[in-house]
């Protein structure tokens, strides 16, 4: 359930109990005695808070409908209490249940129809003088436009409503005040934000209770919903601190409310999304957690996806990739649960129409076949184009789910694909060491959303470690493995372990039975001396860098061919040494350069990556990597990649 409409049951059934209070103590004030004797004054007071108590009735009534969101009972029992509360000059308890039938049709989807009521009911209150009613066709057309996202007339609205507002009853003003200050937050109008936020604080001060009054439960919901507002202005505003004070005010109210465990849910999402401001992500997934916990207590689906879309946020600041997948995915599958429930609840609606209208049919057969026997005809041709009828928009409704449930599977895969995207990219650095005599860049685009391919660094003092890899395959499985491949190789290089060592360890882990697929990854890997240029690398089945300088300006680097890392275990992998690379740059990358393919599927080659590279002059280790991009795009010419591309560049002076 929406916060608006939430929010308006809770303060709907506070008026309902405080206008019954209050048509109490509006009574004869005593009861009389055997040998007292009633005056007319006394009967008639008697008789007044009889149909002020029957209002009220007509009132919890019209609430309960409401909130059952039960339209078509709605339409039936309105008119008769709107009769009953006119004839007896209940103008309040006329105008709230005109008004909550007019909001159900806004919350219902039928905006034109709500718009219409709400408009009646303005055209009766201006008849009547009645600000009171006034204020209910006002506020129900802020919820309209509300209902639709349009802010700016949702605020005018608003606000016409609460000028007309002038009880002295506080209940009903708390979700006018509600609803305005979120639009305006949304609109970023914050001056008026604030105007609204300090004139509803000060209503609340005015009406605070203790915790034995009849009307402290309003109250606190009250205070609970401006807290929730007031911290989501502050953070708007990046006062975080305040937000957070905000946010503990509405949390120890909750405490005090019974049955309170969707406002506090709602407090803790908040929670969630400040500590998230804060860049406080383990906090922001507790309460992201508590959240989620509330929400499937309380069976409120919508609120159980944004507490997985938390967490999901939490987990992938946090570096727990699978965590944040698993949790991705299970939010999908309550998507598509939600969906398709919906779906079969309005075909059985649809079904429960028909069934209704065969009936009513079939009566009036059996009623005019004392009269004519030829209706019979006329009645068996309407039977089989009503069926004609009923096929054909059962069969367009099962084509329209399945198109419907066709894209919200392909746009479910899209956003799938672009997080993992963002969560594969974000595990190779996109910054690189700024140093005193070394130039180094690195780039990776995949062939698909997702890749196989990895690079990265570690720098440790005066020593480099840096390594490129291309895992076996493409897609989300490749991108998998390629994350393990990138987090054992971080881990062992902070040990201090040499290149050879590194890739055996790596093998002894990719290698293991839990590797089902087969899948394994080639990996060139080095240690850099910065100091003295001194290069210690090991190559598992990689394709062999380029090297500057020499006779020739450039050419492969020759390597002992170790196997692939992940094929076979228990592999001891060997490694090799350069005296000095000072002044020779150093090219790696992957089969995605020298594979690329033409529309004719002409490979790019080595021989014209060796050619480009001895031809370009090296004025930075990006400018070589620019320029090799352009060449395979122009080569390519609008073909589509059909592998991976990663590429690195280095020079130390």
């Amino acid at each position: 359930m929406e916060l608006r409409k939430f929010t308006y049951i809770v303060l709907t059934a506070a008026v309902a109990g405080s206008l019954a209070v209050s048509s109490c103590k509006n009574g004869t004030g005593g009861q009389a005695t055997a040998n007292d004797s009633l005056s007319q004054h006394q009967i008639d007071s008697i008789d007044s808070v009889f149909w002020s108590d029957s209002c009220y009735h007509l009132h919890v009534q019209t609430a309960d409908y409401y909130n059952a969101s039960n339209t078509d009972s709605l339409e039936m029992f309105v008119p008769g209490a709107l009769k009953t509360c006119l004839e007896h000059n209940e103008l309040e308890r006329y105008y709230i249940i005109w008004g909550l039938l007019a909001g159900e049709y806004v919350w219902d989807n039928d905006f034109e129809k709500g718009v219409a009521e709400a408009q009646r009911i303005q055209e009766d209150a201006l008849k009547r003088d009645c600000e009171y009613g006034l204020f209910v066709a006002y506020k129900v057309l802020s919820d309209g436009y509300a209902s639709r996202g349009n802010n700016e007339e949702t605020v005018m609205y608003m606000r016409k409503a609460i000028d007309h507002y002038h009880s002295k009853d506080f209940g009903p003003i708390m979700l006018p005040y509600n609803i305005l200050t979120d639009a305006l937050n949304r609109l970023k109008r914050y001056e008026a934000c604030d105007s609204a936020l300090t004139e509803w604080k000060a209503i609340l001060d005015r009406n605070r209770v203790g915790e034995e009054s009849v009307s402290f439960r309003p109250w606190a919901n009250g205070t609970v919903l401006y807290s929730l507002r007031a911290a989501e202005y502050l953070m708007e505003k990046e006062q975080y601190q305040v937000a957070s004070a905000a946010l503990d005010t509405a949390e120890y109210y909750c405490s005090k409310i019974p049955d309170a465990t969707l406002s506090y849910g709602l407090v803790m999402q908040a929670k969630s999304r400040l500590a998230n401001a804060q860049e406080d992500y383990h906090a922001a997934l507790r309460y992201a957690q508590k959240t989620y916990d509330l929400s499937v207590k309380d069976g409120i689906i919508n609120n159980q996806q944004t507490a997985m879309i938390a967490q999901v946020n939490a987990l992938h600041h946090l570096g727990r990739y699978r965590e944040a997948l698993q949790t991705l995915l299970k939010h999908d599958e309550i998507r598509d649960s939600v969906y398709e429930i919906s779906n079969a609840e309005q075909l059985n609606e649809l079904n429960k129409k028909y069934e209704v209208n065969e009936l009513k049919w079939q009566a009036e057969r059996d009623k005019m076949q004392a009269e004519r026997r030829q209706m019979y005809l006329l009645a068996a041709i309407v039977a089989v184009v009503l069926i004609a009828i009923i096929l054909f928009i059962l069969s367009r409704l099962h084509a329209a789910r399945r198109l419907a449930k066709m894209r919200a599977a392909q746009e479910r895969l899209e956003s799938e694909l672009r997080i993992a995207r963002d969560i594969q990219m974000s595990m190779v650095p996109s910054v690189f060491p700024e140093r005193e005599g070394l130039d180094m860049y690195a780039s990776m685009t995949p062939a698909k959303e997702v890749g196989g391919d990895l690079y990265g660094y570690l720098l440790m003092g005066d020593k480099l470690y840096f390594a490129v890899g291309d895992v076996s395959g493409k897609g989300v499985p490749a991108s998998l493995f390629m994350a393990q491949a990138t987090r054992l190789f971080l881990t062992l290089a902070k040990q201090g372990m040499m290149p050879a060592e590194i890739c055996t360890r790596m093998n002894d882990a990719l290698s293991g039975d839990d590797n089902e697929n087969g899948m394994f990854v080639t990996f060139w890997l080095g240690l850099l001396d910065l100091t003295t240029g001194h290069l210690d690398f090991c190559n598992a089945g990689h394709n062999p860098p380029v090297i500057g300088g020499g006779e020739h300006h450039g050419e492969f680097l020759k390597m002992i061919p170790n196997a692939p890392i992940g094929l076979w275990p228990e592999l001891e992998y060997e490694g090799e040494e350069i005296e000095s690379i000072k002044g020779r740059p150093l090219f790696i990358y992957t089969d995605g350069l020298n594979e690329a393919e033409d529309p004719e599927q002409k490979q790019f080659g080595d021989e014209r990556l060796l050619d480009i590279l001895r031809n370009t002059h090296f004025d930075s280790a990006r400018q070589v990597i620019d320029t090799l991009k352009s060449e395979v795009e122009t080569h390519r010419n609008g073909a589509e990649p059909n592998d991976d591309l990663t590429m690195m560049c280095l020079r130390v002076n």
